[in-house]
Formats: structure tokens, sequence, C-alpha cells
């Protein structure tokens, strides 16, 4: 455009030499195009019904089950392309729909069902748990697709069929190396598994060329289409019979065929089930966190003088028209520091939350568990919402949207105490506790009082509140006098407010149990059918009470929850693309410019501007949790399992770097931040995960005589791919070359996400036997967290 805006003649011209140039190659016209994809659908339908009169002629066996997929596969592969044969002749937008809700609805969970099935070959597993892995994501894919338009159709197509491919591939890959080790006893498996892997490798290829013809049908040609057709279909019949070959030679290890698997039944790594005993005081956790909240307010309060603040032109003084606490947080470059400080302090309050959520499990109360949920959900999404204050700055935005989220941050602290107050008065007179009461009476009180100040002020001036500073009268540019003292006043209220707090474990009855629990970490997979009694805790989260007297209250059960430490690395991408794409498609209506239409601006550009770094700054407070949660999983088993101390100290080291470059990503969201950061955020997060990757690598070659190939494999692949990607965009940032966005960051993703389903270890966290244990609440200043013996022996209500 802007080449046009200059030399419109010269760029025309080269419009109609290129135009002339595609007009005189081999175009494929619509009709050989509409015979081609209708002859492609009779090829596949007819595939799957020689395939189903095969196996109608068979017996019916478990092992077989994989071949079945293969028939639904090629039948609903016909079935969609008839459908677009016919769109390339009507050209619907509606019957587009359905083409592509028939292939992302039928076909792809049948795509992820194959891949599983070729992962796990020598493991016990079921068709419907199978499915039932793959069908959530294709729903909530389908119905993306019905409330957006054919283009976010098509990359939500891509997203639910590239990944199963491409697992596909390296899974195949990694069953032929397994069919070559001494755990294979079948040496009929190696020829179908070699031809499995080398065809999936050619039909990927045939596939990437599919998909580059479809975004430039110009340069598509006649014989390159009948060519491709015909490798295709070539391929597809030669996977299908290799596929068949070896679900005939029990290759696929079936939950009802255990006795017939070729496969040895150990797979020759060592079993890691290990775990400690750990007591913790959900009360003393929440006072202790707010330690980062003084911290960050003494950084801001003494970045604010330093600054050479004056009232004149602060616009909270001239709307509340008093030193409000919220000033301390709007000037750099203390908002750098107070912004991860005040993340640290929503980890350790959800920490908090979750702790008492398993304490009220333990005491079997269904109340206690509503309230206890419910307040935890609001206090995370209202303490994510706070981190907008920094983004908001008042000298960029209006008061009211810098004022809002700072009321959320009270909100927080008055949801926790409301909700954990309600669950104590449900057991105990509050007339028993008249000290605790009145705190919780006051301290309610002053919260109150904090939001109902500022929500009346900004509704009675709300036509002053609704817009920034630059756009007030003359007669709304009212300052009070201000002195000193005031703003020394101001600190003193923040100072009282977090004594307040603080003060929360030591009035608290509850201040005398703490929550016992073993936290083990284990290498076992569970199998779909959940063959072992010991890991039933591996579909989630169970609740059972022990054996007690009749009349006694429950004081203790069995809660087993274990989840791969992978896991919350997914929710962290999915955060991630969430604020991403949200951000770009806010910033695209508001800005008037074409959605991800900017080859010429990076990530930093693009989350630091207003208003769709809001969404970015929300959803990254989601992302940071998620961080968190799967590198102290990592840490965790490692100092477990590892035998080697510098293998886990890099992986302590790798990891606090990653979680330091996540807790300062976001700062790029805060105007004017750009002038006190040497580079974005965005690079240090790329080079803190490519330095954790690499690191997952070195500990992959640490075990690889011990894994399966079906994990080791496509591990490795995936992890060399991300280490290059995530190095050639950290180098390339750091040389100052300006790299597309979200074309980079959904290669990253997608790359990362297999790289997490591909795990080699199969690594889990458990956390097991809960329970509530006697404390000296009054004993000096222990920490909120500690160590304690195995509690194994000890009965009800210990």
């Amino acid at each position: 455009a802007g080449a046009a805006a200059r030399d419109p003649p010269r760029v025309l011209q080269q419009v109609a030499v290129g135009t002339e140039a595609a007009l005189q190659t081999d175009p494929v016209p619509l009709e050989m195009q509409i015979a081609a994809e209708a002859l492609w659908a009779v090829f596949n339908i007819a595939v799957g019904l020689f395939l189903f009169s095969y196996l109608s002629s068979c017996q019916f066996t478990a092992n077989m089950t994989v071949a079945w997929f293969l028939v639904g596969m090629r039948i609903i592969e016909g079935v969609a392309f008839v459908i677009y044969a016919i769109n390339l002749k009507v050209d619907s937008d509606n019957l587009n729909k359905v083409f592509q809700l028939v292939q992302i609805g039928l076909h792809a969970p049948l795509l992820w069902a194959v891949a599983h099935y070729l992962r796990k070959h020598d493991r016990p597993k079921s068709a419907q748990a199978t499915l039932s892995r793959a069908a959530p994501m294709t729903v909530l894919f389908c119905l993306v697709i019905l409330v957006t338009d054919s283009t976010m159709g098509g990359i939500v197509s891509m997203v639910a069929f590239e990944p199963p491919l491409v697992l596909q591939l390296l899974y195949g890959l990694a069953l032929w190396l397994a069919s070559s080790r001494p755990t294979c006893k079948d040496a009929r498996i190696k020829g179908p598994a070699a031809g499995l892997a080398i065809v999936g490798f050619v039909g990927y290829a045939a596939h990437i060329r599919h998909v580059i013809m479809l975004m430039d049908p110009a340069l598509e040609t006649m014989a390159g289409m009948v060519l491709q057709k015909l490798v295709e279909a070539g391929m597809i019949s030669l996977s299908t019979w290799f596929t068949v070959r070896l679900a005939e030679l029990h290759a696929f290890h079936t939950a009802g065929h255990v006795k017939g698997s070729p496969w040895e039944t150990g797979d020759g790594s060592p079993l890691a089930e290990r775990g400690l005993w750990w007591a913790a005081s959900p009360e003393r956790l929440w006072s202790y966190s707010f330690v980062f909240y003084a911290a960050a307010f003494i950084i801001t309060f003494l970045s604010l003088v330093r600054s050479g603040w004056q009232k004149e032109r602060d616009p909270i003084v001239g709307f509340y028209e008093s030193v409000h606490p919220c000033i301390l947080l709007d000037y750099l470059p203390g908002t750098l520091f107070a912004q991860p400080l005040f993340v640290c302090q929503i980890l350790t309050i959800i920490v908090c939350m979750m702790l008492n959520f398993f304490r009220h499990i333990v005491e079997g109360s269904l109340f206690k568990i509503l309230i206890a949920s419910f307040g935890f959900c609001l206090a995370y999404i209202f303490g994510a919402c706070f981190n907008l204050v920094f983004t908001f700055n008042p000298r960029e935005v209006s008061v009211l949207e810098h004022s809002v989220p700072y009321m959320f941050n009270v909100a927080v602290q008055f949801i926790f105490i409301a909700s954990e107050t309600l669950c104590l008065f449900f057991t105990v007179n509050p007339h028993k506790v008249p000290l605790f009461s009145a705190y919780v009476a006051f301290v309610l009180g002053v919260c109150f009082f904090i939001n109902f100040f500022m929500g009346q002020k900004l509704l009675r001036g709300h036509e002053k509140a609704s817009k920034p500073m630059t756009q007030w009268t003359p007669e709304e540019m009212v300052f009070p006098e201000i002195s000193t003292w005031n703003l020394w006043s101001a600190l003193f209220v923040v100072f009282f407010l977090d004594f307040l707090f603080i003060m929360w474990y030591r009035v608290n009855p509850n201040s005398g149990t703490a929550i016992a629990f073993e936290l083990g970490v284990t290498n076992r997979e569970p199998d779909d059918e959940d063959l072992d009694d010991d890991v039933a805790g591996y579909t989630g989260l169970v609740a059972k009470a022990q054996e007690q007297p009749a009349g006694a209250p429950m004081s203790m059960c069995n809660v087993a929850f274990c989840k791969p430490i992978g896991m919350p690395m997914l929710f962290a991408v999915f955060w991630t693309l969430v604020g991403a794409f949200g951000c770009e498609f806010v910033n695209s209506e508001v800005h008037d410019y074409p959605f991800m239409d900017a080859p010429d601006r990076g990530w930093g550009e693009t989350f630091s501007r207003y208003p769709g770094s809001g969404i970015m700054v929300v959803c990254w407070v989601f992302v940071i949790t998620s961080i968190f949660a799967h590198v102290a999983g990592v840490v965790y088993y490692e100092e477990l399992t590892n035998p080697s101390p510098a293998m886990r100290l890099l992986v302590k080291c790798s990891g606090f770097f990653v979680l330091l470059a996540a807790l300062g990503a976001h700062a790029a969201t805060i105007p004017g931040s750009g002038e006190w950061m040497l580079h974005d955020g965005p690079m240090d997060v790329c080079a803190a995960l490519m330095v954790w990757t690499i690191v997952d690598l070195l500990l992959l070659c640490q075990d690889w005589p011990n894994l399966r190939p079906s994990n080791a494999v496509p591990n490795a692949v995936t992890g060399v791919i991300l280490v290059v990607l995530l190095g050639l965009y950290a180098g390339k940032n750091l040389l100052g070359e300006v790299i597309p966005g979200h074309a980079c960051l959904a290669g990253i993703c997608g790359v990362l996400v297999l790289h997490i389903i591909c795990d080699s270890k199969g690594a889990h966290v458990v956390l097991t036997f809960p329970r509530l244990i006697a404390v000296n609440a009054d004993h000096g200043c222990w920490p909120p967290v500690w160590q304690i013996p195995p509690l194994l022996a000890c009965g009800p209500g210990s």
C-alpha cells in the first residue's frame, strides 16, 4: 500500500505483468478441479468399503480397532469431498461450513485416535477412552466454525489436522525403531512398521504441497494436480494396508488382548515413584503474600519521589481531590518492579486458596467446598484484572479505566476473607471467637469503604472520569492543595492495610491446624481402562471417606490428585494464543487495520498498543500461573528422581530463568516502558524457553537408553525444532530485525504443543492423603510450608 501511494503507475505495471505471467502457466479449469475432487471422494469411499468388507469377514478382535478407525476415516473423507466438489460449483458459504464441520467434527477425532494407537502401541488402551480425549476439542472447533467466517474455519482446520498428522509421522518412525529392539518378540512387525514410516514421510510431503497449492492456487498446474492425487492415493492405500497388517500381528496392545501382545510387558524404564510429606498453613501463606504487597509499594513510592512528582499533572489527584494510594502505581520505573511483585502475590494467594479448598474437602462439607470454589474463581479473575492498573496508566487513558482494576484488588481481599469467614462461621459460633469476629467486621468494612468511596466518586463524576486528562475542560482542571505530609499519609494507609491483612493468621481460629499431604512423583503412565488399582487417581480429583465410627465427623479422606507435569504448559499456550489474537482483533477493530495483516510489526509493538494490551496483560497472568505450575512440577520431579546434582542444579537455574522472563514479559504493555527496557519481553521469554528446552533435551539424553522409542524419538525431534525456532526469533530480535509476530507465535506454539504431547518420561505429580494436623499457632515465625515425617500410620482426626 505504501509503495502504491508513492508510485502508482509502476506498481500497477508490476501487478499486470504478474497476472499475465500467471495466466501463461498451465491453470487447472474449474471442471477439472471438480472432477478431480469427485474422483478423490469416490476413491476414499471405495477404500473404506473394501476395508469394511474385509474386516467384516474376519473375526472381530480388539487389536483391529485401529483398522475400524481407518474405515471411518476413509468414508468420512469421501463424503466430505463430495460436499467440497459440489461447493466448487455452487460456491456457497453454508456448504463450505458443512464441509468443514464434517472434516473437523468426524474426521479429526479419528486422526487423533490413530495417532494415540501408534504412540501407545505396547500399552493397553480402549477405543472409547481414546475417542473421548479428542471429542471435546472437536466440539470446541466446530463451535468456532459455526460462529466465525470461512477464514477462521481454515485456521481451525489446520489446528485440528496438522498436529495429528505430524504425530502419526513421528510415532510411525518410533514404532519402526521399537520393532527393531529386543522388546519386540515378533520379527514380522518390522517390515510393515518400516513401510508405514516411509509411507508417512512421503505422504506428509505430498500433504505439504497440497497446503501450499491451497494457499496460492495460481501455482497449481494440471500435471501437478494429477501427480498429487496419484501420490496421495498410493500412500493412503499403502498406509492402510500396513496398518491393518500390524493390527493382524497384534502390534497394537489393546485392553482386551493383553496376553496376545508381541511386546514385552515392561519397557525397561526405571519406575520413579517417590514422595515427601509436607504441611502448609493457608493462613500464614496468605499473610506472607503481603510481603510482596509492601515491597511493591515501597519501590513505587521511591520512584514517585525521585521522578519529580507534580500534583498539577496527576489526574488521580485532580479527580479524587486527595492523594489516593493508587498514584503510587503510576510512575516509571517503579511500575516495572511493582507489576511482577503483585503477580507473585497473586500466585501466593492462589496457592493459599487451593490449600483451603483441600481443607474443606477433608472436612467433608459440601457447603464449604462450594463457597471456597466460588471464592477461588472470583479472586483468580479479579487478581488477574488488577494488573490492568499498570497498563491503563491514568495519564494515557481515563481515570475510570485505571481505577476499576485497583478496586478489583480490594475485591480480592474482600472475597477471600468473606468466603473463609463464612466457612468458619458455618461450624463455629461467632460469639465464641469475639476477637476474630471484630477483626473480620473491621477489615471487611475497610475494604467496602475503599470501593464505596471510589465507586461513588466515579459515578458522580462519570463524565470527567470517562475521558483522558488531555480532554478535561478548564473548569475540570482543579487540583487541591497537597503537601508532602499528604504523600506520606498515602504510604501510611497502604502499610496500615498491609498490617491488617498480615494479622489474619494471628486472629484466625484455623491457625491452629494445617494441611498435611504427601506430594509425590511418578513416571507410570495410566492405561485407558485404569488397569492398575493404585493409579485410580489418574482420573482426576477423587475423595474417598475412610471407614469411621457412626456419627463421627469426616476429618480425613484419601484425595488423589495426579496430573501430567506438562499439562500446565498446554494451558499457558492456550492463554497466550487467546491473549495474542484477542489483542490483535481488538486493536484491528479500534485502529481500523486488517486483522493479522501486519508483516512489519513484531510482538512488542502489537502487545503494547492500547486497548488490546489490556486483553494481553490479563491473559498473561494466567500464562504465568501455568508456567509456574509446570516449572515447579519439573523441578520437584527431577529433585526426587534425578541422581545427578549437576542436572538438578541446571533444571533449577533454567526454571528460574523462565519464571523471571515470564514475570517481566508483560511490562511491555505499560505505556512508556520502552524507554526503560533494552528489548521487548517476548524475546526474553523465547530465550528462556530455548534454554529450558535445551535442558529438557539434556535430560532426554541422560535417560535415552531406558526410554521407549514411541516417547523418546518424537520428543527429541520436536525439541530440536523448537530450539531452532526460538533461537532464530531471539537472535533476529537482538539484531534488530522485525519478525511477523502472529505467524511466528503460531509456529512456536504449535511445535511447543507437540513437544509437550510427546513427553518422553510420562512424569506426573501426585498429591495424596491430605489431612488436618494440629500446630502451635503461637510459635514464632515458622514458615507457611514445611516438610514433616510420614503420617501414614495416623488415624482419622490426628
